[in-house]
């Protein structure tokens, strides 16, 4: 019975730290960079963490807004990181989009893979802070 209660403190313990570590937001996101190419309003955006990434890949695209409404969708794109990495920079491109005008993003995870598995979407959006230009996160 004592290793039982044992093992049922540790994994409520560890399922309770995985919980606070889900909602903590480990990573930044800034826009560093616009730019025009045809009709494409491209957009960089690096995502920095204090540590080295917990996931290799986070992959998505981001919805663009003017005031509340919304103006158009980005292409897909991977933010990649190596491991020991704590900064990644993608390029998302939204076709037709007025690039002077935007004031606001959300950004939608596709994928995010932890080692070689795929993680829920759900819990990978919590890890990235909004602020600034970034308004929302969510999974796919």
């Amino acid at each position: 019975m004592r290793r039982t209660l044992k093992a049922s403190v540790l994994l409520i313990g560890s399922l309770l730290a995985q919980a606070v570590l889900a909602e903590t937001p480990l990573y930044t996101m800034e826009q560093t960079e616009t730019g025009l190419r045809e009709y494409y309003c491209q957009a960089t955006f690096t995502m920095k963490s204090d540590c080295p990434s917990r996931f290799a890949d986070i992959n998505g695209f981001f919805y663009v807004y003017i005031g509340d409404d919304e103006v158009g969708r980005s292409k897909g794109a991977s933010f990649q990181f190596s491991k020991d990495e704590t900064e990644a920079t993608a390029l998302f491109e939204t076709p037709n989009a007025p690039c002077d005008d935007i004031d606001g993003y959300e950004f939608v995870v596709g994928a995010c893979m932890e080692g070689r598995s795929f993680a829920d979407r759900n819990e990978c959006a919590a890890t990235i802070a909004t602020g600034g230009l970034i308004k929302a996160t969510r999974g796919r």
